[in-house]
């Protein structure tokens, strides 16, 4: 899902501002739509997540991620203005990135012991954090090279894979 975040982060502003000619105080805008999205999804996931699971709480919100993401390649196809569209991927993108993020936080806590809580941890966060910078510059550097739409498809599919650990991995069955 980082790697998706940070692709999605660097390629979209360029084809937003400068393929869509979007206005930057309308892309300002959509930030503070996307804010909103994050905030509605911090907000509401703990309670999706005892109603739920964690685990299909997660695996939703990496496949309804695609959708998501859709909505901004074909944002020129679709009927209406294309700030719509662009709004409702902002909003829906954070919205499911904010509850992927705060529902798997009670995962590490209740599964390491503590005194090794703080190793686990930042092992964890060193690798996720890790493939950001990663994703951003292999995305800038093929962009540059294809466009920013099929790094936009690349984004989708990142988000989508973001499910299949959890998929495979039956030990999220206990966080129900």
């Amino acid at each position: 899902m980082n790697a998706g975040v940070m692709l999605g982060n660097t390629v979209l502003p360029v084809f937003l501002l400068r393929d869509l000619g979007v206005a930057p105080a309308a892309f300002a805008a959509l930030g503070i739509v996307s804010a909103i999205g994050a905030i509605l999804g911090a907000g509401l996931s703990p309670r999706l997540s005892a109603k739920f699971g964690l685990r299909t709480l997660r695996i939703a919100a990496a496949f309804l991620s695609v959708p998501a993401v859709a909505m901004a390649i074909a944002c020129q196809q679709l009927p209406g203005h294309e700030l719509i569209w662009l709004s409702a991927q902002s909003l829906t993108w954070s919205f499911l990135v904010s509850i992927s993020a705060v529902a798997g936080a009670e995962v590490l806590p209740r599964s390491v012991p503590a005194e090794e809580l703080a190793t686990v941890g930042s092992a964890q966060r060193t690798i996720t954090l890790g493939i950001m910078p990663i994703a951003a510059l292999l995305g800038g550097a093929i962009a540059a090279l294809t466009g920013p739409v099929p790094l936009l498809c690349v984004w989708a599919v990142l988000a989508g894979a973001a499910a299949l650990p959890i998929l495979r991995d039956q030990s999220l069955k206990s966080f129900l």
